[in-house]
């Protein structure tokens, strides 16, 4: 799955990045931070994105990463199917679907 220094360039690029977001990235770096508290603030974010931007394939995936990282696993497989139907050709997110069929228990072997 994406990291957290990809997510950040993400909502840096599309200026998403709150200081809530600058400040729990700090206090993970410092190893101190909860990267799910990370995640549900970039969550937060990249909702009203991808409803306003439906068509950004990139803003799908990086949503369903960040849900994936917070154990939402779901919505996860739900953004990656979005973001696929948009790019059907990205091999990264197709993988990242797989690993999260693969947690749900619906699908076999690798990805």
């Amino acid at each position: 799955m994406s990291d957290i220094d990809d997510l950040v360039s993400f909502l840096r690029k599309n200026d998403l990045l709150t200081s809530d977001i600058r400040s729990a990235t700090e206090t993970i770096e410092f190893g101190n931070g909860d990267p799910r508290m990370f995640h549900s603030l970039a969550i937060k974010e990249l909702e009203p994105f991808v409803a306003s931007h439906p068509r950004d394939a990139e803003g799908h995936a990086r949503l369903g990463n960040a849900y994936y990282s917070s154990g939402r696993i779901d919505r996860a497989i739900t953004q990656f199917e979005l973001s696929l139907k948009i790019d059907p050709g990205n091999y990264s997110v197709r993988h990242d679907l797989g690993v999260a069929l693969q947690e749900k228990g619906l699908r076999d072997g690798g990805c």
